[in-house]
């Protein structure tokens, strides 16, 4: 029986943290560790992916981007130096209606330097943090599939009416 109820409790821990994180997820404050971010532009942001570091949106130091310290937190803001610096996505998590990032950076001269991007859709749009859209060519027909099925979720009462309309927003523009 402790058996069943370990493995009960490791499945349930294991599919609290699988989850995908969106802009919505952001705006309702739904606090909490994911392990993907899809942005509004169709980016997406996961667990172990690289990310690149654009350039300062003001002069020298980042607003969003700050060096992580041996406890994870942002000591001092990056600067200019950094820009085009790779890293490693090691957290997601949302907090107070912000996305907040967490990076390493292997083979770095410290083993736990890293970054903190606090506000990611800032730093994307001020291009401190390069997005990472990858080209959609999804065709009328696939996204019309796609929005079938997320009416039939709908319906189920799988996922709420404001998710459903953002996906259809997300979808409207492929289909002609």
């Amino acid at each position: 029986m402790k058996q069943i109820l370990f493995g009960l409790a490791l499945f349930c821990g294991v599919s609290a943290m699988a989850q995908t994180a969106t802009f919505n997820d952001i705006q309702q404050n739904n606090r909490g560790q994911y392990t993907e971010y899809l942005s509004p532009d169709n980016g997406s942001f996961k667990v172990g992916d690289t990310i690149t570091i654009g350039k300062p949106a003001t002069g020298k130091d980042f607003s969003c981007v700050g060096i992580a310290g041996l406890m994870g937190e942002s000591l001092v803001p990056a600067n200019i130096k950094h820009s085009g610096s790779q890293a490693i996505i090691k957290k997601i998590g949302i907090q107070f209606n912000t996305l907040t990032i967490k990076t390493f950076k292997p083979l770095s001269h410290s083993a736990n330097f890293g970054f903190n991007i606090t506000n990611l859709e800032i730093a994307i749009a001020n291009g401190e943090v390069k997005s990472n859209v990858k080209p959609n060519v999804m065709s009328s027909e696939d996204a019309l599939t796609k929005l079938k099925t997320e009416k039939e979720k709908l319906d189920l009462g799988v996922i709420t009416q404001q998710q459903y309309e953002a996906k259809k927003k997300e979808l409207m523009k492929f289909i002609k």
